[in-house]
């Protein structure tokens, strides 16, 4: 729009912050007196590819660093790709100053012959990452595992995002279940039961910074057939039973003895679904990072208790949510950080009093040993949600170890085993995670 107003030609200059030949044009070509000569001679646009996905992909750019040189009317008339010298990158500018719209329009469809350095872009072919922004800092991502402890799991924890955001126009689709089994005796407590967390979700990308996600998620108890399997586990790993071999297996119970109130004890009636919900979650992309500092984002969300539960009471059926996340890539690694906290509607379980509110931590680490597998390591810490309630008076700690595939281009399948190793009684005994997402 500028430059139709003003009738100068624009430079185009597309870069990534790990490619090193964008770096060494930048240290040397750019700064250089002759080239800095001509900076009111043109718009100048600097477009980080990581972040303007959908730009990049409009003008076929297919590898950095890349000039594109546009008449006023946005015509590509010429392109530069690789490290150019001063002087060569000066003459190139002179000449399509001189010449102008005599320059026949690029063909961007085709690929430039060059024998200059430059970096291929790691989004070709297309694939999961492909179509979503900050793939210099992020990965597949860390496994979206919300709290399985007894109390947590109750109401609104968030599930861990990244700072990436989709593509603009492209969409998400996720499905994912989570088998949890809850095993813990103590002088308030008697619980021996198993939870299954389903949940659907479909995002979508309102721009390249932008995107939105609608998730229906359902949490159901039973007394389940994990048993066998957790004592197993526990048996291998040379992991204190706790009692649990010496308990009937296929069990649910459920009994809390409150201090200072009226006991609680769920029945067999009090099996099947106790939460169900719809998240809409809007997320943000502020930064994708540069070659030292992360990649940052944060996300906001309501959650809507659409069941017909009798475990929670009080207050309204709504929550509020806020996370903010950081991804970072070190080498063959990816560093992940997400801090989100809560604000809850319902405040009453079965006649005990939970906190209104609810801070959530999460630390992940993704090892990419194959170019389409990774394998995941994850804390959780969740704060606690009740007071005077004994061990659930304490936050819960959620070990997770994963592994996540691309098992076709913009399809991955994961798997999670998630472990009480830190926080026996406020924390799952056992889970198994299994997961599908597909990006368009």
């Amino acid at each position: 729009s500028e430059a139709r107003t003003s009738r100068k030609p624009l430079v185009l200059a597309f870069e990534a912050v790990w490619c090193p030949n964008c770096l060494e044009m930048k240290r040397t070509t750019l700064p250089a007196p002759q080239v800095t000569a001509l900076s009111e001679s043109f718009h100048w646009v600097k477009i980080n590819i990581d972040r303007d996905v959908s730009l990049a992909r409009s003008y076929n750019v297919n590898a950095v660093p890349q000039f594109l040189l546009l008449d006023s009317d946005g015509t590509v008339r010429d392109r530069i790709v690789g490290v150019i010298g001063p002087a060569k990158f000066r003459a190139k500018l002179d000449q399509f100053l001189q010449s102008g719209e005599q320059y026949d329009p690029v063909d961007l469809a085709q690929t430039p012959q060059t024998e200059r350095r430059h970096t291929a872009l790691t989004w070709r072919p297309a694939g999961y990452r492909a179509n979503s922004i900050c793939f210099s800092h992020v990965g597949y991502g860390p496994l979206r595992i919300k709290s399985q402890s007894p109390f947590q799991s109750l109401r609104l924890a968030l599930a861990p995002r990244t700072p990436s955001t989709l593509a603009r126009h492209n969409i998400e689709f996720r499905a994912a279940g989570t088998w949890a089994n809850v095993f813990s005796i103590g002088e308030i407590q008697n619980l021996d039961y198993e939870t299954f967390d389903a949940s659907v979700s479909v995002a979508y990308g309102i721009s390249d910074t932008f995107e939105v996600e609608v998730e229906l998620e359902d949490r159901s108890r039973f007394g389940g057939k994990m048993d066998p399997l957790s004592e197993g586990f526990h048996d291998v790993f040379g992991i204190d039973q706790n009692d649990r071999d010496q308990i009937r297996d296929g069990q649910f119970t459920f009994e809390l003895r409150q201090p200072g109130g009226q006991p609680v004890s769920l029945s067999a009636e009090d099996r099947g679904s106790f939460s169900r919900s719809i998240l809409t979650t809007i997320q943000h992309n502020v930064t994708c990072g540069t070659a030292t500092l992360p990649a940052f984002a944060y996300a906001l969300t309501v959650r809507q208790d659409v069941g017909d539960s009798d475990d929670l009471k009080g207050g309204g059926k709504t929550d509020f949510g806020i996370s903010v996340a950081v991804s970072r890539k070190f080498g063959n690694f990816y560093g992940y950080g997400t801090i989100a906290y809560a604000r809850f509607g319902r405040d009453n379980f079965r006649g005990i009093p939970l906190r209104d509110d609810q801070l959530t931590l999460l630390t992940a680490l993704e090892w990419r040993w194959r170019p389409r597998q990774s394998f995941l390591f994850q804390y959780l810490w969740t704060e606690e949600l009740a007071d005077n309630l004994g061990p659930f008076s304490k936050p819960s700690q959620e070990v997770t170890f994963g592994w996540k595939m691309e098992i076709r281009h913009g399809s991955v399948i994961e798997l999670g085993v998630v472990e009480n190793i830190i926080t026996v009684d406020n924390s799952p005994d056992f889970a198994l995670h299994a997961g599908f997402s597909r990006r368009f």
